[in-house]
């Protein structure tokens, strides 16, 4: 099968055009042709599709869908560096993801709200966004998402000057990481750990020096 750019690209529009198939299926082409130009930056096609599309799934009722396609919206700004923009449409997504009664859609919704505040320099904004982003990873089992969100959590903290939620934050991503046996991943939170020795207790301190160097010895 021919999967380069060009064909998928063709049979997407190919699928959009067909109007013998399902709506559904031919919406569902347009959403994914939509987001591949949002990628490959062209952007107004994109925008254009994505309202189109917006006000079809809002007709149908289609809670998962409106909230996928606004977040598509949303993406469009953050590409385009507009994270005000892109927080304000990222809002929008809220109540269509929290109908869809989806919590991967509703991680998608807030994990995205987290970065784009994050990267306008809202950081009590963004720490409490990646803190309802880790919660939702830990209810999809998303253990990725969740080091990820209370790494960032731990960065929003940082950037307030506020190191004792910073090594919580971190402590908690280091018990994880220890109960499920992510090694590379308990390497990063001992080093942020021991980075920020002055803020522990000096037994701790001592406690996490050894188990970083214990791991480091057994790679």
């Amino acid at each position: 099968a021919d999967m380069s750019p060009e064909a998928i690209d063709k049979a997407l529009d190919e699928s959009v055009n067909d109007e013998s198939l399902p709506d559904d299926e031919r919406y569902a082409a347009m959403l994914q042709k939509a987001m591949i130009d949002s990628a490959h930056g062209r952007f107004d096609q994109a925008y254009s599709a994505l309202k189109y599309m917006l006000g079809y799934f809002q007709h149908t009722k289609n809670y998962s869908l409106q909230a996928v396609a606004i977040i598509a919206a949303g993406d469009i700004f953050t590409r385009k560096n507009e994270f005000a923009k892109a927080s304000h449409v990222y809002e929008t997504a809220i109540g269509p993801a929290v109908k869809s009664e989806s919590a991967t859609i509703l991680y998608s919704v807030t994990s995205n709200l987290a970065e784009s505040e994050f990267n306008r320099g809202d950081f009590p904004l963004a720490e409490k966004y990646y803190a309802q982003t880790e919660e939702l990873a830990s209810k999809i089992l998303f253990a990725d998402g969740k080091i990820n969100a209370l790494n960032q959590k731990a960065e929003c903290a940082v950037q307030q000057d506020a190191w004792d939620r910073a090594v919580e934050a971190w402590e908690k991503a280091a018990d994880f990481c220890r109960n499920g046996e992510y090694t590379e991943e308990l390497m990063f939170e001992l080093e942020k750990l021991v980075e920020a020795g002055q803020y522990l207790e000096s037994d701790k301190r001592d406690d996490y020096q050894q188990e970083l160097k214990d791991l480091k010895a057994g790679e």
